[in-house]
């Protein structure tokens, strides 16, 4: 299926830590608004249908969880096809799609993972707003142990404390919920990301005072502030910092030990972004949610809360649904973590898959290269639920073209332009000036 790819933004992240904090952030509000177009969608909302309720998965790999590392397999041992897998490898560079790194994962082994220089495996990548897809996790594990009652609590309520602006009846019927689906009808743009960074209200105050355009639950209005709110929401009401929190809760249990997690300017874990993790360390978050939530025995996260956030809460117009923080393809068939330059975590329910990207590509470029490479290959590589014929040929095809990618040929140093022959070993004197 293709997509428009907007949410993956159109410029890069380049913030100084100055900038930060002095707010000429607000030159990649676009950006940081968590990977959405400069234009405001509009959307037109599915008839609200409860989801269903959710029960825990097997895990798929009976024999061991990957809290120690990812054991691997052949394709074909997971029945997957080797030859489709070396096809994509060869449409990647062929076409010069710039991913830094692929990893694929079925029935909890990676069967092909490739790291395209000068990217490593140990290396933590910046997942802009697949960052979201975690907050959404961390808010799951509150609510279940009662730092918060549910989704439906009105978000006035839970920040009773505080006296906010432009309060209406639809501001008092936000829910928790609506901040999840992006539909709280506040009104916001993508500018309103580097404004909440400069303000003096940064960030919580900033977004609770802003006036109503919608009636919440409404329409979609991609909302990154929201999602720092949910952030600030578990920290003020756990009263551990909202990185201990993901530590102790989720990360810890899933052996995810490296982790970056850079705070917003009120020095609370960014909801929206600013997440660091390893290629294989995000792959273990999408099999968290392909198992529905349990973890070598332990329920991380409620199966009730997993199902709920791959549902199809809200229609955007940007080529997916909106889940709990997470994008939900219209197919149903999966659903995503995205960041900007199509960071994904794709989750694959009836192929038993984790499909995780890291990449560096913008819209301008082409429109969802991983989605297209997940539709175009990867799921129909997943030919059986059963073991396939072993492809010798084609798994040290696939091999061969990894290394290739990891240590690529290097390229002759181009001749020096000709303005270099007359310059070169002359000395040249300048006169003083006040420049120095």
């Amino acid at each position: 299926m293709k997509r428009n790819n907007k949410h993956s933004r159109n410029r890069k992240l380049s913030i100084s830590r100055r900038d930060f904090l002095t707010g000429t952030a607000a030159a990649a509000a676009g950006l940081l608004a968590g990977c959405g177009p400069t234009e405001q969608p509009t959307a037109t909302p599915p008839e609200p249908t409860a989801p269903p309720t959710a029960t825990p998965t097997p895990p798929l790999a009976s024999n061991y969880w990957p809290t120690r590392g990812w054991r691997t397999s052949t394709p074909e041992a997971q029945g997957m096809d080797s030859g489709t897998l070396v096809r994509m490898l060869q449409y990647i560079k062929n076409q010069h799609i710039d991913i830094r790194s692929m990893v694929i994962v079925r029935n909890g082994y990676v069967v092909a993972e490739v790291y395209y220089h000068p990217f490593l495996p140990d290396v933590k990548n910046l997942l802009a707003s697949a960052t979201k897809s975690f907050t959404s996790a961390l808010v799951g594990i509150a609510v279940e142990q009662d730092y918060i009652k549910g989704v439906d609590e009105s978000v006035l309520d839970l920040f009773s404390d505080r006296t906010v602006a432009n309060v209406d009846s639809r501001k008092e019927a936000i829910t928790l919920r609506h901040l999840l689906t992006m539909s709280s009808g506040l009104d916001w743009e993508d500018a309103d990301v580097g404004q909440m960074f400069s303000s003096e209200n940064c960030c919580t105050q900033y977004v609770l005072d802003k006036p109503m355009a919608h009636d919440p639950g409404d329409q979609w209005n991609y909302n990154e502030g929201g999602s720092h709110v949910l952030s600030v929401l578990i920290q003020e009401r756990s009263g551990m910092s909202t990185l201990d929190f993901a530590r102790t809760y989720l990360f810890e249990p899933l052996g995810i030990t490296d982790v970056v997690w850079n705070p917003a300017p009120d020095g609370i874990a960014y909801g929206g972004h600013f997440l660091y993790l390893t290629p294989h360390d995000m792959a273990k978050f999408g099999y968290l949610y392909l198992n529905g939530g349990l973890w070598d025995g332990q329920q991380v996260v409620s199966a009730d809360w997993v199902s709920a956030s791959a549902q199809p809460w809200m229609r955007s117009d940007w080529g997916a649904d909106y889940g709990y923080q997470w994008w939900v393809d219209p197919s149903g068939r999966y659903y995503f973590a995205s960041g900007y330059g199509e960071q994904r975590i794709f989750v694959v329910p009836d192929k038993k898959l984790v499909v995780v990207f890291t990449a560096d590509i913008t819209p301008e470029e082409r429109d969802d290269a991983t989605g297209s490479l997940l539709d175009g290959f990867i799921i129909p590589a997943a030919m059986s639920s059963s073991p396939l014929p072993e492809n010798p040929e084609a798994v040290a095809t696939l091999q061969s073209l990894s290394d290739a990618a990891a240590h690529p040929e290097p390229k002759p140093v181009p001749p020096l332009p000709g303005l270099t022959q007359s310059i070169s070993g002359r000395t040249y004197v300048f006169e003083d000036n006040p420049d120095g």
